[in-house]
């Protein structure tokens, strides 16, 4: 239950950081003239930085970032990450100057998001479409001409703490088929900044894993990504004091992506 001390921060950094928010959006389009993505993905770290500085003196949230010298900073990576909160996009841009992303086709609907999304060079996904063997091909590409990294949640979506959701495998094709390396963040965010509107203080943790090992089959590929990402997510949110439940240490995932 929240605390009358909780609940008016978050009135106050919901408000804070939605006209934040706002404000980076409504001149996504003036940056977007520039020749390069440099100026957009600049205004998106300086969102970020903003946006952490207003949840650690407002709502309380401070962040420990680790691992940040294993990502290299001027080649083709992978993220997988953990996926629990709003606050992942904010401290995904704490990991690099350039980064990409994927994202269902109905958001490049999205007014000004769009705008955002082309010029940042996300990647269009249309579930529906039947031609994901051909959009994986078109990432790697991009990959691979720009030096770029991607973050990609293998679950899909929000997770609350303390609950599961099939991990699908898309990041499988790209780490054998094209020797991208891939490194699992675990964290506990949504301990914290909540799904929804109110939330609490405390501390949350962004760590990133090691490389994985290459010449892994899917089979051990997922089993990592559980090991490294979902268990060790729990393990932050136990250290963070959350009473989690044991879960079965087996990964389970969508076979079929």
């Amino acid at each position: 239950m929240l605390s009358l001390l909780n609940v008016i921060r978050s009135v106050i950094f919901n408000f804070l950081f939605f006209v934040w928010t706002a404000f980076v959006i409504l001149c996504s389009p003036f940056l977007a003239m520039a020749p390069s993505s440099v100026p957009i993905c600049k205004s998106l770290r300086l969102w970020s930085h903003v946006s952490m500085y207003i949840s650690r003196w407002i709502m309380g949230i401070h962040t420990e970032i680790r691992g940040l010298d294993t990502i290299p900073k001027d080649s083709p990576a992978i993220i997988v990450a953990k996926h629990q909160s709003n606050f992942d996009a904010v401290l995904a841009w704490q990991l690099r100057n350039r980064l990409t992303a994927f994202a269902k086709k109905e958001l490049f609907r999205v007014p000004l998001l769009g705008v955002i999304f082309n010029k940042i060079g996300v990647i269009r996904v249309d579930r529906g479409s039947g031609k994901s063997f051909e959009e994986m091909q078109q990432v790697a590409s991009f990959l691979k001409e720009t030096n770029n990294m991607i973050i990609v949640f293998p679950e899909a979506t929000r997770v609350p703490p303390g609950t599961r959701r099939k991990l699908k495998s898309g990041a499988y094709f790209l780490y054998k088929e094209y020797d991208i390396p891939v490194f699992p963040i675990a964290t506990n965010s949504g301990q914290f900044w909540r799904k929804g509107f109110w939330h609490s203080s405390g501390k949350v943790i962004y760590e990133v894993g090691n490389c994985l090992p290459k010449g892994l089959e899917k089979k051990e590929f997922m089993a990592a990504i559980h090991q490294r990402m979902v268990l060790r997510s729990d393990t932050l949110m136990r250290e963070q004091g959350l009473d989690l439940p044991p879960y079965d240490a087996q990964p389970f995932y969508n076979k079929k992506k």
